[in-house]
């Protein structure tokens, strides 16, 4: 939102306040720590400087418990921003978890 100031038709002062740039979240993702590396591989394409190339366009979508589809958002230009793993702590036995931040440039309900 902007405001800016103007004059009403009696010569009053007024705020307007108007639409202004579009600001997005990060999305955050979690989930139990895998073999996989993917995650880790796509980060390596940015602490390399190729975040053209780790860019990616894709889907957040939510299934029901027969498997259909509910809802989906599709974001655009991804790409992962942080990346962190489990802290070392042999005295719990919680599910050890990864989280994956991912910086875009827009997301829209479709779905």
């Amino acid at each position: 939102m902007v405001e800016y100031k103007a004059s009403g038709p009696k010569g009053e002062p007024v705020i307007h306040k108007v639409p202004g740039r579009l600001k997005w979240n990060n999305i955050t993702l979690k989930r139990g720590i895998t073999d996989a590396m993917d995650l880790w591989q796509w980060r390596k394409l940015v602490e390399q400087g190729k975040v053209n190339e780790a860019r990616k366009n894709g889907s957040i979508v939510m299934y029901d418990q027969t498997g259909q589809e509910l809802t989906r958002w599709n974001f655009t230009n991804a790409w992962p921003s942080k990346l962190t793993g489990p802290g070392p702590n042999a005295q719990t036995n919680e599910v050890a978890i990864e989280e994956l931040e991912i910086t875009h440039e827009g997301y829209e309900r479709v779905k």
